[in-house]
């Protein structure tokens, strides 16, 4: 089972943020670290490959932040 990580989403932040909403995924958004959110890694992958097909995100860009 994929341990739970902190990412962040440096682009597409509008599409992401409906995406978590959808997905009931808590986050959080401030000027400072942007878009953050806590979930899996076979979600996150699940989730760039429905927003490149779905919202057409071709450049989507999600980063592990877990230190």
């Amino acid at each position: 089972m994929d341990e739970i990580k902190e990412w962040k989403a440096d682009n597409y932040r509008s599409k992401v943020c409906g995406y978590l909403m959808l997905q009931n995924i808590p986050f959080s958004f401030s000027e400072e670290s942007g878009l953050v959110f806590t979930a899996p890694s076979f979600f996150v992958e699940k989730m760039v490959y429905s927003l490149k097909v779905s919202y057409g995100c071709a450049k989507i860009k999600i980063i592990d932040i877990t230190q």
